[in-house]
């Protein structure tokens, strides 16, 4: 995480922390008032949101510490370690809740005064949206999963407000006792409902889980884009850690290339990846193509195809009939690979040149003599 980002980040929790600390006491003094369970479960959900939104300042100020010896990656799990704390927390509170609720529903609670209580809630309710549509646009911006996991919960506690309100009003209308405290066992469930995301996006952070999806996708389609100076790639590794992602990746250039050449073509490599993936640390290792020359799939490959054709020879008995470098470039199993395919491309009617080049590719490709049918066609001396 950049400076920037980690101070952008930073500012944007005091928004919620000091939304989430009014409605948490606003609620607090209604629901004891007026003795409405929803209302109270309500201001418990505003009060753990306000203390882990703290926890979560506390946890981007972390972030945005650089990379030490002991952090050589920086501190970017700080912040997945805070969702996990998070979510977890609102998950056990949700739980707790729901027994309480539920132990309520069958003797039911009188609620004293209705329109103070809904009048609180619309007080949350516009609050929330607020909060929410905030962090919504910050974490856009930043691309913070703590504050989009923030977001989450205002959102949620807008819906939360308004069935409040609604069982408010039916419990005033019809007299039913047992409605307060039927709505505090929906209202906590759904907490925990909401909670299960944001743990395993947590958790996926802390175990390294690939990025995935459309950003995977589109890291390939930038290395692919590279051909022909990129042969090919393997070993594409990539993980989150907060708003920070690492990119590993490993290349095939031609061993023929200049180290200048190569040096600068995984530099711009590397660049690209970043313009498309933001707040990205890319890591592009450079490997040689094969040391067989004939397994090299780079321009000079047509030379070592020409030179495979030997003294104008185009039918080969055995190994031994291949020239001194094509069998040196080869091991024993690609020899006999390349024989089996060299004649059966021949009498099957290709010219010299162009059954060279087929054989070379099946060899290329790892095809051994076993997955090829033999086949001997017409012999040229």
């Amino acid at each position: 995480m950049t400076p920037q980002l980690g101070r952008a980040n930073a500012r944007a929790t005091f928004v919620p922390i000091a939304a989430s600390a009014v409605q948490a006491l606003a609620k607090a003094a209604v629901g004891l008032s007026i003795g409405s369970l929803a209302v109270l479960a309500s201001a418990l959900d505003s009060l753990l949101d306000c203390g882990l939104s703290t926890v979560n300042l506390f946890s981007i100020r972390k972030a945005e510490e650089p990379p030490d010896p002991e952090h050589p990656f920086g501190h970017g799990k700080a912040e997945s370690l805070a969702v996990l704390l998070e979510g977890i927390v609102i998950a056990g509170s949700g739980t707790w809740l729901a027994i309480q609720g539920a132990a309520h529903v069958g003797r039911g609670r009188e609620v004293s005064d209705y329109e103070l209580g809904a009048a609180v809630m619309v007080f949350g309710l516009l609050l929330s949206f607020g909060v929410s549509r905030y962090l919504v646009r910050r974490a856009d911006a930043t691309g913070s999963r703590i504050l989009r996991a923030d977001s989450l919960h205002y959102a949620a506690d807008v819906w939360t407000s308004g069935a409040i309100l609604l069982a408010m009003g039916l419990q005033a209308a019809t007299g039913e006792r047992w409605i307060d405290p039927a709505l505090s066992v929906a209202v906590a469930l759904g907490i925990v409902w909401q909670v299960r995301p944001i743990l395993r996006g947590a958790v996926d952070e802390l175990m390294d889980r690939d990025l995935g999806g459309e950003e995977r996708s589109e890291i390939e389609r930038i290395v692919a884009g590279h051909a022909p100076d990129i042969l090919d790639f393997h070993r594409l590794r990539t993980r989150r850690a907060g708003p920070q992602k690492t990119i590993d990746v490993h290349v095939v250039i031609c061993r023929d290339r200049p180290f200048e050449e190569a040096h600068a073509l995984v530099t711009r490599l590397e660049d690209a990846i970043r313009r498309q993936v933001p707040n990205a640390d890319v890591m592009v290792h450079a490997d040689p193509c094969s040391s067989a020359p004939l397994l090299c799939p780079g321009p000079h490959r047509s030379e070592a195809a020409a030179a495979s054709l030997g003294a104008g020879r185009v039918y080969y008995e055995s190994v031994e009939e291949l020239p001194r470098d094509l069998r040196a470039s080869l091991g024993a199993d690609a020899q006999q690979a390349y024989v089996t395919a060299f004649n059966r491309a021949y009498g099957g009617g290709d010219s010299p040149e162009a059954a060279a080049a087929e054989a070379l590719r099946l060899v290329a490709g790892g095809v051994t003599r076993s997955d090829l049918p033999h086949s001997r066609g017409r012999q040229t001396f």
